[in-house]
């Protein structure tokens, strides 16, 4: 691993790399982790399930939601699974299914909110992007609805149709937003904790997480 920490994208920066980043080690919590691993992207989804400041790489980003497609995956297939066994759903639709998913739902929606804003910094791009994809989900689904009650089947065609192209571009700017490659700009969205530090990320491995987690409202 490059003093860089890996990132081919990072020009120098204006302030000497942490030891940890020279050895190869894990980076301050405070910094984006590039070439990280699946357990290590998911140690630091929960870590940083409510840091919205600095960022995270497509490493971070990507491995993160992996883990949110499985573990759903794995939560619906138990609940459908309980509902056939003990409520009786022949469908699996149950109360177990409705009820885990919210419960998923509300475990879910900050961690994998904050990693995506991190990820949009580490572009140079503003965590309010992240709402486009949202803004597509919900017309989509406005337009699939609105079609079931349209008055005629000519605007029964056009809610399909419009909900079938926001649905597309949904599911496109979920990938091309969260995938383009790092920025060194995107510094600017690390705020003052780190910017403060002139000597380094940390003045040793340990000392620069542990800050790093302390200080939640200060990147």
């Amino acid at each position: 691993m490059s003093e860089f920490n890996g990132n081919p994208y990072l020009s120098p920066r204006p302030y000497p790399p942490a030891a940890t980043e020279l050895e190869g080690a894990e980076p301050a919590l405070d910094q984006p982790w590039y070439g990280i691993g699946f357990l290590r992207a998911i140690d630091r989804f929960w870590r940083k399930a409510l840091v919205f400041r600095g960022r995270a790489s497509r490493g971070e980003f990507w491995w993160a939601s992996l883990f949110q497609y499985l573990l759903t995956a794995a939560v619906d297939l138990a609940a459908w699974g309980v509902d056939i066994m003990v409520w009786h759903a022949g469908d699996g639709d149950g109360p177990a299914s409705t009820w885990s998913s919210v419960l998923l739902t509300l475990v879910l929606v900050l961690p994998g909110l904050s990693v995506s804003v991190r990820r949009l910094h580490d572009e140079n791009l503003s965590g309010w992007w992240s709402l486009l994809p949202l803004a597509f989900m919900i017309g989509s689904l406005g337009s699939w609805g609105g079609s079931l009650f349209a008055g005629s089947a000519q605007d029964a065609l056009v809610g399909v149709l419009t909900g079938l192209l926001l649905g597309l571009a949904y599911l496109m700017s979920s990938v091309v937003l969260f995938i383009l490659p790092s920025n060194p700009a995107g510094v600017r969205f690390d705020g003052p904790f780190i910017h403060a530090r002139g000597e380094s990320s940390g003045r040793d491995g340990a000392s620069g997480r542990d800050g790093a987690s302390g200080n939640v409202g200060d990147r």
